[in-house]
């Protein structure tokens, strides 16, 4: 991080540091984890080569965590799409008892404030939340692994020019 970047980060509170640089991961059938991505995007000139070396593997990972996490937010979009499904039918087969048309305004009137479609919302915005954070932590792993390859390469020049 740059100095300046760095400066600003340190002076935050702790509790918006955490918000920013953690990532709340949901795997299917446990608690969520959270993990601090900066120690996976840093990027230590002593250990390129390793760091060269292990970034296939670290980027597998998580793209295969990115993908549960994908999985996670389509599985709630689905569902939540259901529930409305299903209020705007019972709605529908009420009305028709009544002999009533109900408009389209009313039915998303009563979406809006169906207690189970905001709960369901909800859990969506935070998963989705979740899913954005790893969608920047992907593409800053194919950064770092670009900027290994170049610093690895400016090392073995250093080393040759010594």
């Amino acid at each position: 991080m740059s100095d300046d970047v760095a400066s600003i980060f340190d002076q935050m509170p702790q509790e918006i540091k955490d918000l920013l640089v953690r990532i709340r991961i949901s795997i299917p059938g446990r608690k969520p984890i959270y993990a601090d991505y900066r120690p996976m995007v840093e990027i230590s000139y002593e250990h390129l080569e390793e760091q060269l070396a292990r970034t296939p593997s670290d980027f597998a990972f998580w793209g295969n965590v990115h993908a549960e996490q994908k999985m996670i937010v389509d599985i709630q979009e689905l569902n939540l799409r259901k529930r409305k499904a299903e209020v705007a039918t019972a709605m529908m087969e009420q009305a028709k008892k009544e002999n009533i048309s109900p408009r389209r305004s009313d039915i998303a009137d009563v979406l809006e404030t169906d207690e189970e479609v905001i709960k369901m919302q909800a859990k969506l915005a935070i998963e989705e939340r979740s899913l954005n954070k790893m969608n920047v932590l992907m593409e800053a792993l194919r950064m770092k692994s670009e900027h290994l390859r170049s610093l690895s390469g400016f090392k073995k020049q250093e080393m040759r020019d010594a």
